[in-house]
């Protein structure tokens, strides 16, 4: 259970997200907590100075999201703040200069994705945006032009997700997009080339949720199954094999998954008993099964975890948040 320094734990959170060494967290109070590695600024306190304890950094927001050194939060008023690693406009505000507390992007925003070097935006309208690096098309916007302000991907959408060089998003129709970087079939069109415009992924319906990891992607189903695609070199596809995968496949032995997440190279899912299930990479017990190294090709059961509702992974970490509003983490904490 992750504590408080000296004065408890967390308690009442709402949403988690893991970024490379540090994790933030928001309490249904709009209170924003942060924790772990700030070499970039990326706890926002003000300082880069590591804490081994949650520090509450702002108030008044409903929703974050972290990557590997950047955060970005909307507030209950729908504007979007960012904070953290700047070097290529993952920020999205004038200056390329990394930010150690959470400036402004806009107004109007429901949802944020950080990504390694960009990051993507959902606005009330359904119109989505992107800024940061852009060398394979993350931006979306049909060029390999990187810029430290917003770009207008599309619109009609209504969630989204993005990795180190690829993001994916759903429409209001229920129809999945992706774009960007794709060398190992991430973007689940059938074919490894990048695309710097969003392409459909095809024979898709009833997707409920979806997140992108590091060079794959999964999404979530109505009927509680999985279907990831992309690289699946230590098994983060979850269907039994390491065999990488250019459309999606379904992940083993999952039913009632009410939720997913995905790092680096492992991914997690909350059932709807509450329990948790990894599959992936394990070299740093990254699937919480109690071993370590052994990589997983398909789920297995985190152990201790019960009444989780929803999940955050970072490169070789997790965390469940529970029903009780506490939140648990397992895997690396080298920092």
């Amino acid at each position: 259970t992750v504590g408080v320094g000296g004065t408890g734990y967390l308690s009442g959170i709402v949403g988690i997200a893991a970024g490379y060494r540090h994790t933030c967290a928001v309490s249904g109070a709009g209170a924003v907590y942060c924790w772990g590695s700030n070499n970039n600024g990326q706890l926002g306190d003000g300082t880069t100075a590591r804490s081994l304890t949650p520090k509450q950094i702002a108030t008044g927001f409903r929703s974050l999201a972290c990557d590997v050194t950047h955060c970005g939060a909307v507030k209950l008023d729908g504007s979007l703040w960012t904070w953290g690693n700047n070097l290529n406009g993952q920020l999205g505000v004038a200056t390329m200069l990394n930010r150690t507390s959470p400036k402004s992007v806009g107004s109007g925003y429901s949802a944020a994705s950080a990504c390694l070097f960009h990051s993507v935006a959902l606005k009330n309208d359904g119109g989505l945006w992107a800024w940061g690096l852009n060398g394979q098309g993350q931006l979306g916007d049909g060029t390999t032009v990187s810029s430290s302000g917003p770009k207008k991907v599309g619109t009609g959408f209504n969630a989204i997700s993005c990795s180190s060089n690829h993001s994916v998003a759903l429409k209001i129709d229920g129809s999945l997009w992706a774009w960007g970087a794709n060398n190992y079939g991430q973007l689940g069109d059938g074919t490894t080339g990048f695309r710097a415009t969003p392409v459909v992924v095809p024979g898709l319906s009833g997707v409920t949720a979806l997140v992108a990891g590091m060079s794959f992607t999964c999404a979530l189903f109505s009927d509680g199954t999985v279907r990831c695609w992309g690289q699946n070199t230590d098994g983060r596809l979850g269907d039994g094999t390491t065999d990488s995968r250019t459309a999606p496949v379904t992940v083993s032995g999952l039913s009632g998954v009410t939720s997913i997440a995905a790092g680096a190279d492992h991914a997690c899912a909350v059932t709807s008993g509450g329990t948790v299930k990894c599959w992936g990479d394990n070299w740093y017990g990254t699937v919480g099964d109690g071993t370590t190294r052994n990589n997983r090709l398909s789920p297995v059961a985190v152990s201790e975890i019960s009444g989780a509702a929803a999940l955050t992974a970072g490169p070789w970490y997790s965390c469940a948040l529970l029903s009780s509003g506490t939140v648990k983490c397992w895997g690396k904490n080298w920092q």
